[in-house]
């Protein structure tokens, strides 16, 4: 198995189980956002996962995205001498448009199932394709792709502001930093070991920077998600468009409704991406040190040919 192919089977393992530890925290905030939270629910704790399923018809834009940005952003960005961030903007902004359209019809499923509407997925793809037609399965597109678009563009460039003021830290105070390590870095040490504990504590700095730029977007995109969770969970056989749900709800509920839930959502997506982040690394650990050790033994093999 290829090296790329394990990382890939790694990420997967890393975002299914993430996202199906927090599933129970989505299921939630979709109740709250429709003003479904039902206390009675409580009893029936298996009612927080309808709908898991999805989590799993959502990988194949999972991978996509993945791919994009990690072999699109370089070339796009040597290519025309764009910054980081336009880069960022225009590869990721074309991911998510691909990658919506993939997970929209799954997104019906996934909130569908979480409101308690539906519990038969043939049920629901038949009221939707009887009263919308097949369009229906991409209603809601447009404001689920500006959710993802703000999201990430928002989170980007947090992120990319707290690396940039992190290289900017003086050498003295990255020492300080380093002392809380000094069982690793000190002078009998080896050089492995070295390697191994500057990598744990660069993404443990990574990680915070990770929360505060996550939390922060998060928080920002809630209204986009909010108008998301309502055109997907309307009646079908009465469903109104984006423009009607938003009048609706700035009228009956006032304009803080459209931040409701927001720290749940905030919760949710810190857990959920730094969840996915610490599985991938210590997923990949062992399958990194099997290729180091893989490498060592071809070299001496060639060595000893020679």
């Amino acid at each position: 198995m290829s090296q790329d192919n394990s990382k890939d089977i790694v990420k997967c393992a890393s975002i299914i189980l993430a996202e199906s530890l927090l599933y129970p925290v989505s299921s939630i905030l979709t109740r709250i956002q429709t003003n479904n939270l039902n206390i009675l629910a409580l009893k029936q704790p298996l009612s927080s996962f309808y709908g898991v399923g999805s989590i799993v018809t959502s990988l194949p834009a999972f991978l996509f995205r993945l791919k994009v940005c990690d072999v699109a952003h370089p070339i796009v960005q040597n290519r025309f001498g764009l910054s980081q961030f336009t880069t960022f903007f225009l590869v990721s902004g074309f991911a998510d448009i691909v990658s919506c359209i993939i997970r929209c019809p799954t997104e019906h499923w996934r909130q569908q199932f979480q409101t308690g509407m539906y519990s038969s997925i043939k049920d629901l793809y038949k009221d939707i394709l009887g009263y919308k037609g097949p369009l229906g399965l991409w209603s809601g597109f447009s404001v689920y792709l500006g959710r993802e678009v703000a999201f990430n563009t928002i989170r980007f460039g947090i992120l990319s502001y707290l690396q940039e003021r992190e290289k900017r830290t003086p050498t003295f105070t990255k020492q300080q930093k380093r002392a809380n390590y000094r069982e690793y870095f000190n002078d009998s040490a080896s050089y492995e070991r070295k390697q191994k504990a500057q990598a744990f504590a660069q993404f443990k700095a990574f990680q915070w920077m990770n929360t505060i730029a996550t939390i922060t977007a998060a928080i920002l995109s809630t209204p986009f998600d909010i108008m998301k969770t309502r055109v997907m969970t309307d009646i079908l056989h009465d469903h109104k468009p984006l423009r009607a749900h938003f009048n609706q709800l700035i009228s009956e509920e006032g304009v803080f409704a459209l931040f409701k839930g927001a720290g749940i959502r905030a919760f949710y997506m810190c857990a959920l991406i730094s969840s996915f982040l610490s599985l991938d690394f210590y997923l990949s650990s062992p399958i990194q040190e099997a290729q180091r050790i893989t490498q060592k033994v071809v070299e001496l093999q060639r060595d000893n040919d020679s």
